[in-house]
């Protein structure tokens, strides 16, 4: 194959991101049909690795490992050597400059030590002000950039931010506000609305969906 032929390979426009901690396999199921994937695997979460082996054999054969190493004892495709970074920020900064992606899927990250769950998803927000594409934690939590969105939701929902905002909400929920609705950083005012078809959301900042 020659180098013009290199080039002229698709990009990926679905990044699929595995950290260390317990996911449902059904949740990657819908994204391992779309044609161009791309599979990362965060420093532990390689001990996933045997599972997308015998699952997804194609896919694996091009996955990238990122981190520095302490959470697997297998090296490192891209290494990283910031130790003021965690291995996820690490990743998160590499994944900003591709600009070409429509959907980020992290499975993995949700779970285990508080802490870490906690700092993954302030990271993951900040992450959302980089990047027009979809992003997705499992089948948990869906972040969106400041603006206008549509949803469709069926069932208990709850909103978040992990800075102070500003949110108008509207269509087939329980909960609606016409007016600019205050929602402090990680305040609870946001909820266990319920809804029961589209909804649109209006925000002044990056907003986290929480479905139950």
């Amino acid at each position: 194959m020659t180098k013009k032929q290199k080039h002229s390979e698709k990009l990926p426009t679905t990044i699929i991101v595995v950290g260390p901690t317990s996911f449902k396999w059904k949740v990657l199921t819908p994204f391992l049909k779309r044609a161009q994937v791309k599979l990362f695997f965060v420093d532990g979460g390689l001990i996933h690795q045997e599972k997308f082996q015998k699952k997804a054999p194609l896919l694996i054969k091009k996955a990238e490992s990122i981190g520095d190493g302490d959470s697997s004892k297998k090296p490192m495709t891209m290494f990283k050597d910031d130790q003021n970074l965690s291995d996820l920020s690490y990743c998160l900064n590499l994944m900003s400059k591709e600009t070409h992606i429509q959907t980020f899927l992290f499975v993995g990250f949700l779970g285990g030590r508080l802490d870490h769950q906690f700092f993954n998803l302030g990271e993951i927000s900040r992450f959302t002000k980089t990047t027009d594409a979809q992003i997705l934690l499992e089948d948990k939590i869906e972040f969106f950039p400041k603006g206008k969105i549509d949803v469709e939701i069926q069932g208990i929902f709850s909103l978040g931010s992990f800075e102070d905002n500003q949110i108008k909400i509207k269509g087939a929920c329980l909960y609606k506000s016409k007016n600019w609705l205050k929602l402090p950083t990680l305040s609870s005012r946001g909820l266990s609305n319920v809804g029961s078809g589209k909804i649109e959301i209006e925000s002044k900042s990056p907003l986290a969906v929480f479905y139950s």
